[in-house]
C-alpha cells in the first residue's frame, strides 16, 4: 500500500513514463488498479515512446488476425513479431483502410457490384467499404453504418474509395468514403464524399462532391494515405496526388515536381513522411515529402493548406539500383534511418552496398496486402464519445 501511495504521489508525466515501459498487457492490467490510473491511461495517447522503433500492422484475412511488427536498427534482435487474433461480427475481407495514432479502420465487401468503368476486362472486384474502427491494444471497436444506395441508382455498379486519419490540432479521427454511382462515362459523373467523425454522434455526413477520379486504374489503391492530418491518393493515371484536408474537408492537388511523373507506382508512409515510389529508367527511386529548412522551427501542421504545401518539398531519399530491383519480388514497407529498405518478404536492401539482407526470415505480406505504419496508444473510443463500443473476443 505504501509503494502504491508513493507512486501516486509522483507527477503524472513520470507515472506515464514508467507505465509506458511495461508490456501492453501489463499496462492494461494497471488500468484496473484504481480509478486515477484508469483515467490516466484512458486519455494517454502515446504508448511507445521510443522514436527510433518503427512499427507496422499487417492484416491476414485468412486467419482474421493482425500481424504486428517492430523494427529498430539499434536493438538486437532488431525485430519483434506478434499475432493479434480477434473476432468481428463480420469477416474483414477488405483489410486495413488505415492506421493513425493508435486506432485502425478495417473494411468489408459491400453488397453492390463494382462499376465496370473502374475495373478492367479481366476482373472487376466487389468494392470494399470502411466498417470498423478498432484499437488493437484496448480491443475496443465500433461498427460504422454501412453504405446504403438505392437499387435503381446502383444498377450500373458502385466504386468506393476510402481513407482514415487523425489530425493532432483538432484531436479528431475521421473516416472518409467516396462512392461513385451511375454511368461512369457521363459528363456529370462525380464522387459523393461522406465523412464520419469518431465520437461526434452525427454518423456519416455529406462533405460535397468531387470531380477527381480516384482509384479508377485497376492497380490503383483505393485507400488514402494519411500524413500530417491530410489524406492522399494517387489520381487517375497516376499523374498527380490528390489531397483531402481533414480540418477543412476540402480537396486540392499536392504540389509536385515534373521528374517523377514518368512512372510513379504508389505512395505510403515512411519515417513519418509521405513517400513516393516511382520508376526511373530501370531503377526505383523514393522521395520523401519533408519540411524546408527555413520552416523547421515552425509547427508541422498548418491550418492554411497553401502555406503547408509551400513549406514542404520532395527530397530524393533512396535509389534502388536496377541490379538490385531485378533480385526482389516484393514491396517496400519503409525506409530505416540507415537508408535501408524494409521488404514485405522479410528482407532488407542496402542500396549503397547493393546487397539484399535477411532481417526477419519470414514473409510479412498477407494476401498481397502491404503492412501499414502503426503506433500503439491507449486511446479509448468511449472517451472519444462513441456510445456503441464493443470489445473484441480473442
Amino acid at each position: 500500500m505504501a509503494d502504491h501511495n508513493l507512486l501516486n504521489s509522483l507527477p503524472q508525466e513520470i507515472i506515464l513514463n514508467i507505465l509506458s515501459r511495461l508490456p501492453a498487457q501489463s499496462v492494461l492490467d494497471c488500468r484496473q488498479v484504481c480509478r486515477s490510473w484508469g483515467n490516466l491511461l484512458q486519455f494517454h495517447r502515446q504508448y511507445v515512446a521510443d522514436s527510433e522503433t518503427m512499427s507496422f500492422l499487417g492484416f491476414d484475412s485468412r486467419a482474421q488476425a493482425l500481424r504486428y511488427l517492430e523494427y529498430n536498427d539499434d536493438k538486437q534482435p532488431n525485430y519483434c513479431v506478434k499475432i493479434i487474433k480477434f473476432k468481428f461480427p463480420a469477416s474483414v475481407c477488405g483489410g486495413l483502410v488505415g492506421s493513425d495514432n493508435g486506432l485502425i479502420c478495417l473494411s468489408v465487401k459491400t453488397k453492390y457490384n463494382a462499376n465496370p468503368v473502374f475495373g478492367n476486362k479481366y476482373k472487376v472486384d466487389t468494392p470494399d467499404e470502411p466498417l470498423y474502427i478498432c484499437n488493437p491494444i484496448t480491443r475496443e471497436f465500433v461498427n460504422l453504418p454501412p453504405l446504403l444506395i438505392d437499387e435503381k441508382k446502383s444498377v450500373d455498379g458502385v466504386h468506393v474509395v476510402h481513407g482514415f486519419g487523425y489530425h493532432p490540432l483538432t484531436n479528431k479521427y475521421k473516416v472518409v468514403r467516396i462512392f461513385y454511382v451511375g454511368n461512369g462515362k457521363s459528363p456529370s459523373f462525380k464522387g459523393q464524399v461522406e465523412v464520419y467523425t469518431v465520437g461526434s454522434g452525427s454518423g456519416w455526413r455529406s462533405a460535397g462532391e468531387t470531380n477527381y477520379s480516384l482509384g479508377s486504374d485497376y492497380f490503383a489503391n483505393p485507400t488514402g494515405v494519411c500524413v500530417n492530418g491530410t489524406l492522399h491518393w494517387l489520381s487517375d493515371k497516376f499523374r498527380d496526388i490528390v489531397a483531402f484536408d481533414l480540418v477543412y474537408e476540402k480537396f486540392h492537388l499536392l504540389r509536385t515536381t515534373t521528374a517523377w511523373k514518368r512512372c510513379p507506382r504508389r505512395i505510403f508512409v515512411a519515417r513519418h513522411c509521405l513517400c513516393l515510389e516511382y520508376i526511373y529508367g530501370n531503377s526505383l527511386d523514393y522521395l520523401l515529402l519533408k519540411k524546408n529548412k527555413e520552416e523547421e522551427d515552425s509547427s508541422c501542421y498548418h491550418m492554411n493548406e497553401q502555406r503547408y504545401y509551400i513549406s514542404w518539398s520532395w527530397i530524393e531519399e533512396v535509389t534502388m539500383p536496377s541490379n538490385v530491383v531485378s533480385r526482389i519480388r516484393s514491396s517496400i514497407c519503409s525506409i530505416t534511418k540507415m537508408g535501408e529498405l524494409l521488404l514485405t518478404d522479410g528482407r532488407k536492401v542496402d542500396p549503397c552496398e547493393k546487397v539484399v539482407l535477411e532481417f526477419i526470415g519470414k514473409r510479412f505480406d498477407f494476401d498481397w496486402k502491404i503492412p501499414l505504419s502503426h503506433i500503439n496508444t491507449f486511446v479509448s473510443l468511449e472517451a472519444l464519445g462513441e456510445t456503441t463500443v464493443q470489445r473484441l473476443d480473442s
